[in-house]
């Protein structure tokens, strides 16, 4: 006899069940080949499948693959497939699947073109789109007469009445996936901080500081051409970038390197509900921005560890983390990617990377050689650092109660380097992530490069500190 408790058969789509049978694959590119569509396509099976108890669709050895429990073999050979005889009446509300913004827009176009699919959705191939609906089992076709895609399936009645959602109740669906991923969170098995033990930096040596902020995953961002400038895949690249970008100043600069602080300045994930123009019907996006960020961060600090003798991350959270003005303190999708990645860091072993966190607010102190280092995100702050009288109020109380050496801000999204008081020096960090609409309406100039001058883009600010300088050797990192 056995204790444990059987997962229970996933009720699949024919469609799933195809993406499955085209598995394992080398890309995603592969995948969405042999399944028939794009890697766009691959991309929306793999995080619908990955919601399904006892399917876990990730990369191991090289191989896109089902690692979860379930397997269509071991289905086949149980009779699986007779369960579908039993299967509810397609009438039936509860056999509706879950749309999620794309798909309620595509049924919304309907019947329409590709072209007008196209421009509908606007941040994804109309194909691709249409795609998403026939995963979930709905069935469209294709009117050749008429150039038009139409929804051809029975439930269109109940499935075009699901897609006048209210606001209200999308925001609602957000809320509700941060806290089941913060009930997950909960359940980590060991929360305690990862420190270093017995590690002393050498007197003779420096460290470096890479310092990175705003990464907010989950925005796609065009520019006035309609050009794509920013996505997930983009970011997931402006962090490796960066990682590289750090190691080869390592190499170059003439100083000798023993250790790295990291410090990172929030906004990882860019949320749902920041600003009034912001998408807010993304709740089944949520949890992804999530894994993104904890996965960029978990590589970073990775890749640089294997180049130091002692990695330490400092992070504090960003005004896009807490969904709401009210929002718990746990309910933060900074903190979630935080907690993921030192538990990721934690399952590797490693004795020689420390994690602090800052969990009540958004500014954190340590020390680095006997500096006092101040980081904060910076949505308190003015854009200016010690220039005009409200930002010398702030930056001259704030060094006055922190006593800090040295400043690291984000938020901002402008690079620079300013003094306060001439003397103590604030870094502020630039982000990838290029202005969008929002950053248009309000007046602010986008700081990153055009899309045709990419490798300019500023990803993050790398310096060294010795035992008498606060900043030796420094360096605006990009993405060239």
């Amino acid at each position: 006899m056995t204790d444990e408790t059987p997962v229970p058969a996933p009720d699949l789509t024919d469609r799933q069940r195809e993406w499955l049978a085209a598995l394992p694959a080398p890309t995603l590119e592969a995948w969405g080949e042999a399944a028939d569509a794009t890697k766009t396509g691959a991309e929306s099976a793999r995080d619908r499948l990955n919601e399904l108890p006892g399917i876990d669709v990730e990369k191991r050895e090289g191989q896109w693959q089902n690692v979860g429990p379930y397997s269509l073999d071991a289905a086949s050979e149980d009779g699986d497939d007779s369960e579908a005889d039993d299967a509810p009446d397609a009438d039936d509300d509860t056999t509706l699947p879950e749309l999620d913004s794309h798909q309620a827009t595509v049924i919304r176009t309907l019947p329409a073109s590709i072209e007008e699919i196209d421009d509908a959705v606007e941040d994804l191939d109309g194909h691709a789109a249409l795609d998403l609906l026939r995963d979930d089992g709905v069935t469209i076709r294709y009117d050749e007469a008429a150039g038009k895609y139409y929804l051809a399936d029975e439930r269109s009645e109940q499935l075009r009445s699901q897609t006048h959602l209210s606001l209200s109740a999308k925001t609602k669906k957000a809320k509700a996936a941060l806290r089941e991923e913060q009930a997950l969170l909960d359940r980590l098995p060991d929360t305690t901080p990862l420190s270093i033990d017995g590690f002393e930096p050498d007197p003779d040596k420096e460290t470096m500081v890479a310092a990175i902020s705003d990464l907010h995953f989950g925005d796609i961002v065009k520019d006035d051409r309609g050009r794509l400038t920013y996505d997930r895949d983009i970011v997931h690249e402006a962090v490796e970038t960066f990682a590289a970008k750090v190691l080869k100043h390592k190499q170059q600069w003439g100083a000798e390197f023993d250790e790295c602080v990291i410090p990172i300045l929030g906004d990882i994930a860019t949320g749902t509900e920041i600003y009034d123009t912001q998408k807010t019907e993304i709740e089944s996006l949520l949890a992804q921005q999530i894994k993104d960020g904890a996965q960029a961060l978990t590589t970073l600090v990775a890749t640089l560890r294997e180049h130091f003798e002692a990695v330490r991350v400092y992070a504090v959270v960003g005004n896009h983390g807490f969904q709401s003005a009210s929002a718990a303190r746990g309910s933060n999708t900074d903190l979630t990617c935080y907690y993921w990645m030192r538990d990721a860091l934690r399952r590797e072993g490693y004795d020689d990377v420390e994690i602090t966190i800052g969990e009540h607010s958004h500014h954190l102190n340590f020390e680095i050689r006997d500096w006092r280092v101040h980081i904060r995100h910076g949505q308190d702050s003015q854009q200016q650092v010690d220039e005009t009288a409200r930002s010398e109020a702030d930056w001259r109380g704030w060094r006055d109660k922190h006593k800090f050496d040295l400043a690291i801000r984000g938020h901002h999204h402008v690079p620079s380097l300013h003094w306060v008081l001439n003397r103590y020096p604030v870094v502020s960090l630039p982000s990838p992530k290029p202005g969008g609409e929002f950053a248009d309406r309000i007046g602010s100039p986008d700081a990153s490069a055009p899309a045709d001058h990419v490798t300019e883009r500023k990803l993050g600010y790398c310096f060294g500190v010795s035992e008498e300088r606060r900043i030796t050797d420094s360096r605006m990192t990009d993405a060239g």
